[in-house]
């Protein structure tokens, strides 16, 4: 019974969840005492603050910063992203990931906890983003290309107003690529018409291996290698040119609603490996595999709340961090008084039954990412 613990599903039913939950319980009662409860830590601290703006947050897949040449990358793999660099409604920062798997890292990103090992904090869902917005008035959106799984019991559905994965047949049937959940945003007219402020969760597929089968055809960019490994690389790079017109699509939109201000936030589950230090894929914990771009853009409207708000001037941001920074926009500051300096990426959940967690020190996160510069 060591390992991953029992977790509810979204698309179960009742009856099925419950007997999933009794029979755990069940077993638990036959094993001995196990600390995967976590170390008690001093409660976070939740205020209430002026201001508030929308939030479009883009929670990507297996995205590598380092084939972006917004980052420096030789390929231009993001020229639209790579143009706003000097404008003054865009920060971009070397980033590191939640968790080194797509279980690990959305959910953990979405409840904004630094503690690897605080269970009590993450179970509360006080610091859930789909939380925050709901008790500050928002309409709320999950938009996926993806199965919700990956969200487990940590997210409350009922505080999700619109919840629509790769199951849903409420978004656009007709493409399997990630332009369905711009798609998505035309069909519900979210951007223009909602009354109400709104936070929404776009989850994509885009970077997810195989990487070819998830742009259209006119993205095959990069195709003369004849390596595996370097073809392989050619197919991530593809997908790389297809994101970069995913986001400038996206940000076409927002500008195009100077009325309200807006925040499109980047970030992705975890990183991708392409041979450093010998390894490819993701899942293997190490700091490179938890490296993940992140980007914030912000429309006219938005301009001045994001540059009067203290993001860091550091090149390294955590996806805790990020989480804060929403937090912020959706009106909540949010104090933790175990905070630290370091950077904590799961390889479990906090409540599985192993010990599951890398720990990197800013120093080390710096030398190891942030020398990928433009």
């Amino acid at each position: 019974m060591k390992g991953k613990k029992f977790e509810n599903n979204i698309h179960y039913s009742v009856v099925r969840n419950s007997l999933g939950v009794y029979t755990n319980y069940i077993c638990s009662l036959f094993k001995s005492k196990t600390s995967y409860m976590g170390v008690k830590y001093k409660e976070y601290q939740i205020k209430k603050i002026n201001g508030s703006v929308n939030v479009i947050f883009i929670m990507g897949e297996s995205a590598n910063f380092q084939h972006m040449s917004l980052y420096g990358y030789e390929r231009d793999t993001t020229p639209f992203l790579k143009s706003l660099v000097h404008s003054d409604q865009f920060k971009y920062y070397h980033g590191v990931s939640r968790g080194f798997s797509t279980r690990i890292g959305v959910p953990l990103t979405l409840n904004v906890i630094q503690e690897p090992d605080n269970v009590e904090q993450l179970l509360s869902l006080q610091t859930n983003l789909f939380h925050l917005a709901k008790k500050n008035g928002y309409k709320t959106f999950y938009l996926s290309n993806q199965k919700s799984g990956v969200l487990a019991s940590l997210v409350n559905s009922r505080e999700i107003d619109e919840f629509h994965d790769v199951f849903s047949k409420k978004i656009p049937q007709d493409t399997q690529h990630d332009t369905r959940l711009i798609d998505s945003l035309n069909q519900f007219n979210i951007i223009n018409k909602s009354k109400e402020p709104f936070f929404i969760v776009l989850h994509q597929r885009n970077h997810h291996f195989a990487y070819q089968d998830n742009y259209p055809n006119q993205y095959h960019v990069y195709k003369k290698s004849l390596n595996e490994n370097e073809k392989l690389i050619d197919t991530y790079d593809n997908s790389m040119r297809f994101q970069d017109d995913f986001i400038k699509k996206l940000i076409q939109m927002v500008d195009n609603v100077n009325h309200k201000p807006i925040l499109v936030v980047y970030t992705s589950d975890h990183g991708e490996l392409f041979g450093e230090k010998g390894l490819w894929g993701h899942g293997a914990p190490v700091l490179n595999s938890a490296g993940v771009p992140i980007f914030i853009y912000a429309n006219a409207s938005a301009k001045t709340w994001i540059n009067n708000t203290n993001l860091p001037d550091q090149c390294a941001l955590g996806n805790y961090h990020l989480g804060k920074f929403i937090a912020r926009a959706l009106g909540w500051d949010i104090k933790n008084p175990n905070e630290s300096k370091n950077f904590y990426v799961n390889i479990n959940l906090p409540y599985d039954e192993v010990d599951g967690y890398k720990k990197f020190t800013l120093s080390e996160v710096e030398k190891e990412l942030c020398h990928h510069t433009e």
